[in-house]
């Protein structure tokens, strides 16, 4: 039987977890405001918001514990598979009061127990398809969409507050300031030409640290701070031993490259497989 990969494994997960809540709460609340053009009865709103929210939950709640059961059991790589399924929001952390969310029976409470003793072992590198569509290397740049974004939410906001000044509102001059602060740090990232991530077979340099190679690097992961629309994602590498900068880890803010963070980790990935090969190392 062919080993169940993270990947496919988050790729079902997705599906049969993810997918279904979204649908769920969509024709939830789509039923919810026909019938009251329908009945013309406000009384129906509650109940119906109720309804297209615990409906999900409970689907998550019953489904949930099977996944984990399938996939966890099935896939070798059981630390990077929970990190992912936490980080696409399939799961909850240890410890949060969500996870007692999960419905689970006595025998699949005493399955789950068996599936943690693989937690013991260390994960081993998985190897993934490789048609070399991908170039010897690749340079990540910041987003151009962001900077875009970036410099007309200023303009946006200078041109509301010159209009608010004009009709003698005090707001308006609250609102230019604004708009300069935007505007002053869309101008900084546009001056960055640099890429910020330089990554091929050899190693990694990233914008605050020199060239690394892959022997050098104890692991990489991306991490989340924050939350919700204020959330901000990070590179974190850690080395084996210090770099030329004299550093043992380097931080460095993804948020707004020019690729997502799932596809950053699967070229972290490719390329860190690419070294093994030509290294000789098997899997």
């Amino acid at each position: 039987m062919e080993e169940l990969t993270v990947q496919k494994a988050i790729k079902r997960g997705k599906l049969v977890l993810n997918f279904p809540v979204v649908v769920f709460v969509f024709f939830g609340l789509c039923l919810t405001f026909y019938s009251i053009l329908i009945i013309q009865n406000l009384w129906i709103l509650p109940i119906g918001l109720i309804i297209s929210l615990v409906l999900p939950c409970l689907w998550w709640g019953l489904i949930v514990t099977k996944w984990r059961i399938w996939a966890f059991g099935n896939c070798r790589n059981v630390h990077e598979l929970k990190r992912q399924a936490i980080k696409n929001k399939l799961i909850w952390p240890d410890g949060s009061r969500y996870e007692k969310t999960e419905i689970r029976t006595r025998y699949q409470r005493s399955q789950l127990e068996l599936i943690n003793k693989k937690f013991e072992k260390e994960d081993l590198p998985e190897l993934i398809e490789d048609d070399y569509s991908t170039p010897y290397e690749t340079k990540i740049y910041q987003s151009k969409f962001m900077l875009i974004r970036d410099q007309l939410l200023g303009i946006t906001v200078f041109l509301m507050g010159f209009y608010f000044m004009i009709v003698g509102h005090i707001f308006g001059y609250v609102l230019l300031g604004s708009s300069f602060i935007f505007i002053n740090k869309s101008n900084k990232k546009s001056r960055i030409k640099e890429p910020y991530i330089i990554i091929n077979s050899k190693g990694i340099t990233t914008i605050n640290a020199s060239f690394t190679p892959w022997e050098n690097v104890a692991y990489t992961k991306t991490s989340s701070r924050g939350f919700g629309k204020h959330t901000s994602w990070y590179l974190v590498i850690q080395f084996k031993q210090r770099n030329s900068a004299g550093k043992y880890a380097v931080n460095l803010d993804i948020s707004e490259l020019g690729v997502s963070v799932n596809k950053l980790e699967h070229l972290i990935a490719l390329y860190n497989q690419r070294n093994r090969i030509e290294s000789g190392l098997a899997y």
